[in-house]
């Protein structure tokens, strides 16, 4: 195995780690959540994955917000009684977070998969899509998203899985 493919897989697992980990408490994690998707787009890079450009994508919009976030931290907040930032609309700034998570938990599996082979690289690739209902299910329970948006994330997610298994039958059919 080369160095370049042995460096991806290492920092892959590290990064998927650290995003799975941050979403345990979503807001105190984004200091996990944050590296753990720029570790997932280095090793995405590092193993020339075919879909890296979700990794690319997912970690601009995690940087984005975690920006965002700083600023807006550094500003005293937004809302009624912040010092500068009265209108709740600033909160908007702060979208791309919940997106970048679920786009780098995504290439997350994707970038297991490619670089793994076996049974174990789905088994941890599902406990990813597992955490990632689990972290919808947090917010949908403090109505921070609506319910339909849950579901909808939910039946995608399962048909993105379904169709990544008839994709490995359909290749492996054509290999065999």
């Amino acid at each position: 195995m080369n160095k370049r493919l042995l460096a991806a897989k290492i920092v892959a697992i590290a990064g998927f780690c650290a995003v799975v980990l941050g979403c345990f408490d979503p807001m105190e994690g984004v200091l996990l959540i944050v590296p753990g998707t720029v570790l997932l787009a280095l090793s995405a890079w590092l193993g020339k994955t075919p879909q890296r450009w979700l990794a690319y994508v997912a970690c601009i919009l995690m940087v984005i917000s975690f920006a965002f976030l700083c600023l807006l931290t550094a500003l005293g907040g937004f809302g009624g009684n912040a010092p500068l930032l009265h209108s709740k609309w600033w909160a908007l700034l702060l979208l791309p977070y919940p997106v970048g998570w679920m786009m780098g938990v995504a290439s997350g599996v994707c970038t297991l998969t490619t670089l793994f082979t076996g049974m174990a690289a789905r088994i941890v690739s599902g406990f990813g899509v597992v955490i990632a209902v689990l972290f919808l299910v947090r917010l949908a329970m403090f109505r921070l998203v609506p319910l339909w948006i849950f579901i909808a994330v939910l039946l995608f997610g399962l048909l993105c899985i379904l169709a990544v298994l008839t994709w490995e039958k359909v290749c492996s059919k054509r290999n065999g």
